[in-house]
């Protein structure tokens, strides 16, 4: 008989915190769950972004074959992007797949599972929801069922108008609200697999970082014992959180718990279109003078000089000023004639080659120019050079079929530039002197415009798996476990058969040796039908709540 299954996600969780404060007996639960099962670090995908990982996670297939690479995606045939959700995840999710084999399931909180899809339970979506009024949640009437019991849903919000210590109420607040769903969706009934996912951890290391380690940034250790622990008692809250829900497992119950990246500190950010047009691959059809250069003089005047209260109720007032200037002073004003590289990205760095055929103004031809095009940017830009230290600053530039495979490859970006440590993100630079490649990520933290907070902390490529149970080895410490690797071992300890097409291996070394004996892996022929995506997409209104909540988050520019 197989036995039950739990998934607990925390989005962003790092070992890198989670180590030492284990060591010094701050977070007991985690401690026992590795002295008395499996863990190890999980490996995201290039880049580590939220969409792309948890789409990743919940198929176990590469960003080639789901499709999804940022938060947006071009329109075909176009340099407009639309948001993407969780219907552009091309193929089955696990849940679905367990669900077709007559599983309970119920899940909770993943991101990009929006619209969510009919199952055999429960689907609460998550970052992807368009608010609480989207219709997010499957069967529709639990939510009024929760929302009798708990108040409103809480979904992640942007920092709108939030101070620091405010901001931090509400990360705290949300936890609290996520984990007594939790709580009470768990113990409602038995189900197969259970998975639910709190945000707080992403949100308080993007945001507190330089609290916690001023040292890393510059800083002196600020006076406020609130924002200097924001993310220790985060972990604190979170560690409590764990013992409640582990105490409702039962003892035939596996429990895995994950995140679908790392973190690190933030310390820059590169302006990418600076560069690009420094190098002659990215012109401007309006540089100086007329309405280009009032707009901008004006742009940059207001985001230095104007407090924030007074810039929040300037855009409430006037809906839709923030993108409409946003939007001319970025792509709007590119000669796409005489340009043949742009970028897209902040927590990543994507760039997209203005390919013949592809693009509406196409300018590079496929084949030779192609390649010795992107050859060239990847070997310039792997000489950049930090000029406070005098360190290259470029780990990898890597070309999209290096990383992906399936039919989506060619949406992908045509070059992927990752960091050294991950420490770097990336800016558009429309907002700074064009000869500007550097800037401090506090100072250009992209969030100023919606609140005072600053964003310190990034993404990292090494997120954590914590695994124990009936069928977990008590083996400690273990490697080589990707996140494409989840969706094939959960299906594996829950007697299913596993999608031939999943790139994701089963993690059998972390899996008791009598459970392998007993429980062949089956593998499924997959049928063509199933890699069709489902409706995507948002409506007009829907799109403006997303993109407000995204900037807000400091995710896209």
């Amino acid at each position: 008989m197989n036995s039950q299954l739990s998934v607990i996600g925390l989005d962003g969780a790092t070992f890198r915190l989670i180590l030492p404060w284990v060591q010094e007996g701050k977070l007991p639960n985690f401690k026992k769950i590795m002295e008395t099962g499996v863990w190890g670090g999980l490996e995201s995908t290039l880049h580590p972004l939220s969409p792309q990982a948890w789409a990743s996670f919940m198929t176990g297939k590469n960003p080639g074959k789901h499709g999804i690479f940022e938060f947006a995606a071009h329109r075909p045939n176009s340099y407009d992007l639309r948001y993407v959700n969780g219907g552009s995840v091309q193929g089955r999710k696990l849940w679905e797949i367990l669900s077709e084999g007559g599983r309970r399931v119920c899940v909770m909180n993943v991101p990009f599972t929006y619209p969510p899809v009919p199952v055999n339970g429960c689907l609460i979506a998550g970052l992807d929801a368009p608010g609480v009024h989207s219709g997010f949640c499957h069967p529709p009437d639990l939510l009024n069922e929760l929302t009798d019991k708990f108040g409103e849903y809480q979904l992640r919000e942007h920092p709108y108008g939030a101070t620091p210590e405010g901001f931090l109420k509400k990360i705290l607040a949300q936890f609290d609200y996520i984990l007594d769903v939790a709580l009470y969706l768990k113990a409602k009934e038995v189900w197969d697999l259970f998975v639910v996912v709190f945000e707080s951890t992403d949100l308080v290391q993007h945001f507190y970082w330089h609290y916690a380690f001023p040292e890393q940034f510059g800083l002196t250790p600020f006076d406020s014992p609130v924002l200097q622990d924001a993310i220790l008692n985060v972990y604190v809250k979170i560690d409590q959180g764990l013992g409640r829900l582990l105490d409702l497992c039962g003892t035939d119950e596996n429990v895995i718990i994950m995140s679908d990246h790392g973190f690190s500190p933030c310390r820059k950010v590169f302006f990418m279109d600076n560069w690009l047009q420094q190098q002659g691959y990215l012109n401007y059809s309006v540089q100086t003078g007329g309405t280009y250069a009032v707009t901008r003089l004006i742009h940059r005047a207001f985001q230095r000089n104007v407090p924030n209260h007074l810039k929040q109720r300037i855009v409430s007032k006037i809906p839709g000023l923030k993108d409409r200037v946003r939007s001319y002073l970025t792509t709007a004003t590119i000669d796409w004639q005489k340009t043949r590289a742009f970028s897209l990205g902040i927590d990543s760095t994507n760039i997209f080659i203005n390919l013949e055929g592809k693009f509406p103004q196409g300018t590079v031809r496929a084949g030779k120019e192609y390649e010795d095009l992107r050859d060239e940017i990847a070997c310039r830009l792997k000489r950049l050079v930090d000029p406070d230290d005098g360190q290259r600053i470029v780990q990898e530039v890597y070309k999209r079929e290096a990383l992906y495979s399936g039919a989506n490859l060619m949406e992908a970006p045509d070059l992927l530039v990752t960091w050294k440590d991950f420490e770097y993100n990336t800016r558009r630079g429309y907002d700074t002197e064009r000869d500007s490649l550097f800037g401090s990520s506090l100072e250009y933290s992209d969030v100023s415009g919606y609140s005072s907070l600053q964003k310190s902390g990034t993404h990292h490529l090494e997120g954590i798996f914590l695994g124990q149970g009936r069928d977990f080895k008590n083996g400690g410490r273990f490697y080589g476990a990707k996140i494409i690797d989840l969706a094939p071992t959960i299906l594996y300890l829950l007697g299913a058969g596993i999608p031939e097409d999943m790139d994701g291996r089963v993690l059998e070394e972390i899996i008791t040796e009598g459970f392998v004996a007993g429980n062949p892996r089956r593998q499924t022929i997959c049928d063509p039908v199933e890699d069709r995506r489902s409706s995507s997409g948002y409506g007009d209104g829907e799109e403006d709540y997303i993109r407000d909540k995204l900037r807000g988050l400091g995710y896209i520019d």
